[in-house]
């Protein structure tokens, strides 16, 4: 929280500021590094940070025109980016966060629902992940060919969103 970023060079024994938001309620809720050098942040009311040099500056980079919270960065296994965050945003970037583009929406039905983050899980069909934004953490949003689907961790079954 605090708008606050912090670097170690000696595994967490100290910390320096790297970068402190003009506004201290404005929270950062997640970080992703794709290697040594490239980075970004992701925050309440739509911030989101990047940076190409290791941290030692940050860019502020419009993703999304609401101000909803993006709660987590995660990273596929085929590289693709994806942001969760308020009322069912999705984003995805296929290009290391250059640009950003809104997945099919859950606004519709879901238009309440806070996602909390994209992982994959496997298809039975494929060996390949699917990537599926979790609300809360029982439920999870997968995208098919056709639809949204939603599963329970609790169980194996499926069923059309």
């Amino acid at each position: 929280h605090d708008a606050v970023i912090l670097h170690s060079e000696d595994g967490g024994l100290t910390w320096t500021k790297q970068y402190q938001g003009p506004d201290l309620q404005v929270s950062f809720l997640d970080v992703c590094f794709l290697d040594a050098q490239t980075g970004f942040v992701a925050g309440a009311y739509g911030q989101f940070l990047a940076t190409s040099d290791g941290g030692r500056t940050w860019t502020q980079r419009p993703v999304i025109t609401e101000d909803f919270f993006l709660n987590r960065i995660s990273r596929g296994s085929d590289g693709t980016l994806y942001l969760a965050g308020e009322h069912g945003t999705l984003l995805r970037s296929n290009d290391r966060g250059a640009a950003w583009t809104p997945g099919a929406t859950l606004r519709t039905r879901y238009h309440s629902r806070t996602l909390y983050g994209v992982r994959e899980v496997e298809s039975r069909r494929r060996r390949r992940g699917r990537p599926c934004a979790t609300h809360r953490r029982r439920q999870a949003f997968c995208r098919t060919s056709s639809s949204w689907i939603v599963a329970t961790e609790e169980s194996d079954r499926w069923w059309a969103g």
